[in-house]
């Protein structure tokens, strides 16, 4: 799979994603996440079933509380899906700023997901960020997701 470095909202930050990812439309947008509260950018594939997610967060939070926000959005997650289960959690440096990102498998209507719940600060704000596919495929796309975190960037790399 070809990656490549993509400009997200608004040029603010770069990110390599799949090179066949596009933006998904309003319409599709609103289908597969109902809630006024969907993400401001996503990513997708051609039949809109796995996604890169990206919304700024309306929060003044430091930098030190990352592992405390990440703790409280998992309580929060865990009250809305029952079948919830966590799996591994990272934080790590990127690009001269914090990143903390964990992982779980959520029920859906026709079987469970994977997901990626990551978050960062770009330019002094706040960015919640996600992935999601069908749990099935989550073998081959968590190693490519993982990967694409550690290439977040202010500036665009050529």
């Amino acid at each position: 799979m070809k990656l490549f470095f993509r400009p997200i909202i608004n040029h603010d930050f770069y990110m390599e994603i799949p090179e066949s990812f596009d933006f998904m439309t309003d319409d599709i947008a609103r289908i597969k996440y109902p809630s006024e509260l969907r993400p401001h950018v996503i990513f997708t594939n051609e039949d809109a079933s796995v996604d890169y997610k990206f919304s700024y967060v309306n929060q003044t939070l430091d930098e030190g509380l990352l592992d405390e926000l990440i703790k409280q959005t998992k309580l929060n997650l865990r009250k809305i899906y029952t079948g919830i289960q966590f799996y591994d959690k990272d934080i790590f440096q990127v690009d001269g700023t914090k990143l903390g990102w964990f992982e779980f498998m959520s029920p859906a209507i026709d079987g469970s997901l994977y997901n990626i719940v990551f978050y960062t600060w770009i330019n002094g704000q706040l960015l919640q960020g996600g992935f999601n596919c069908i749990y099935e495929d989550s073998v081959s796309w968590r190693p490519i997701v993982i990967n694409s975190l550690r290439t977040i960037r202010k500036e665009t790399v050529i």
